[in-house]
């Protein structure tokens, strides 16, 4: 298989180029389409498994203006000599694959373009409105197809180099050219232009394109040299646009696939709601700010809230925390509260025990009423164990509560 280098030309709508400020700086960006899936030209078939595994080659690489060359003849373009004659900064960003076709935006740092001739001349043809076109360079592998209807070979391990713009009129390549010219004896250069699948630059069901055709004739309506407008949020009937820091809602119809806006714009108001943790949304414990205010001259649809001072502010908040705290205050207190009923019921018992006690001993040992009356608790109790059901004192000696045939005490010991 011999190696090519393939330009594929595209077309791009003028009113798709948007301007944005990115990393602090002013940039154009420039979105296009390139390689529709199984597409033929000049002969070549180029198969939609191939480009699917390549696309992602294109991410990052740089977007002169025009096709670089040195001396005539086409050179990749990271060479230093093609960087110094034809980078304007800009990149190629954001590449995907949409609806069978590559879609890529090539970002152009406008302070940068400026300082370059061909920069310029590029800014100038965006201002005016001349024709935009983009061209992919890419270098693939060519295949041998032998009897097939349409093409004579076949594209294979393509790899992306750039895409570079091309403005004032298309590249002077079209199906008709065929081969290029010879770049050295082992490359070969082909021109084409790639065939329109895009109907008026927005893809159906596509949401990407169809937010940036809103975000075209947003701009275009709303926008100013001074003042930019941008798509904020959109569904099938309505965009929601932000000029200066205000929202404003518009309806809009698709007419052959470009946004018609329409009607009088409505002014939005975004309002962020904070409340306690726990508490109901709409209580005296919610807490209102406004994110976006009215101009003080429009009188606003809804009921506006005045901001509240520091110490209004620490009030409510107060609140809110007593109010989700009060629910376990309540728990603790009744928890407590069992906790001394029980602690009583327990000393209660304990009393109605000593009392007990004391009434078995005294009845045994009346004498023995001073001892036993400063006694309670587990003393008191062993002592009254011993004068349950008390043996008889016989011969001197002092008979146990055992059973018949267990060993008598000797003697008697004790006494108070």
């Amino acid at each position: 298989m011999d190696e090519i280098r393939v330009n594929a030309v595209s077309k791009v709508r003028n009113c798709d180029i948007r301007h944005i400020v990115h990393n602090n700086r002013e940039h154009i960006i420039v979105p296009s389409w390139t390689l529709p899936d199984n597409v033929v030209m000049n002969g070549g078939l180029y198969p939609a498994d191939e480009i699917a595994a390549s696309f992602k080659s294109l991410e990052g690489t740089p977007a002169p203006v025009g096709h670089p060359t040195v001396n005539g003849k086409y050179v990749l373009s990271k060479e230093p000599e093609a960087i110094n004659a034809h980078y304007i900064g800009a990149w190629n960003k954001n590449v995907s694959r949409e609806g069978g076709r590559v879609y890529v935006e090539k970002w152009i740092d406008v302070e940068f373009a400026k300082g370059t001739e061909g920069g310029k001349k590029l800014l100038d043809a965006i201002e005016a409105g001349e024709p935009i076109h983009t061209s992919t360079g890419l270098v693939c592998k060519r295949e041998l197809a032998v009897n097939q209807a349409g093409y004579t070979w076949i594209a294979r391990n393509m790899r992306f180099d750039h895409d570079a713009i091309l403005f004032g009129e298309p590249g002077a390549a079209t199906p008709d050219d065929g081969v290029g010219m010879m770049v050295n004896s082992d490359e070969l250069v082909v021109n084409a232009l790639c065939p329109d699948v895009v109907t008026n630059g927005v893809l159906s069901n596509s949401y990407g394109h169809k937010r940036d055709a809103l975000a075209a004739a947003v701009r275009e309506v709303y926008g100013t040299t001074d003042h930019y407008a941008y798509v904020e949020d959109f569904n099938d009937s309505t965009v929601v646009y932000g000029v200066q820091g205000r929202y404003f809602a518009v309806t809009y119809e698709l007419a052959d696939g470009v946004p018609v806006l329409g009607g009088s714009p409505e002014e939005l108001v975004s309002r962020v709601e904070f409340i306690a943790k726990g508490a109901v949304v709409g209580t005296e414990f919610a807490l209102h700010k406004n994110s976006v205010q009215l101009p003080s001259d429009t009188k606003p649809n809804v009921e506006e809230l005045q901001p509240m001072d520091p110490k209004e502010l620490a009030d409510a908040v107060t609140l809110a925390v007593n109010a989700a705290l009060a629910p376990m205050s309540d728990q603790l207190e009744a928890l407590k509260q069992a906790n001394a009923d029980l602690s009583g019921q327990l000393t209660a018992n304990a009393k109605l025990t000593d009392e007990a006690n004391r009434a078995v001993i005294l009845a045994k040992a009346p004498g023995l009423a001073l001892a036993v009356n400063s006694l309670s608790g587990e003393p008191l109790a062993v002592m009254a164990a011993e004068y349950q059901d008390a043996a008889p004192i016989a011969n001197g000696k002092l008979k146990t509560n055992s059973a018949a045939g267990m060993d008598e005490f000797d003697s008697y010991q004790g006494g108070v």
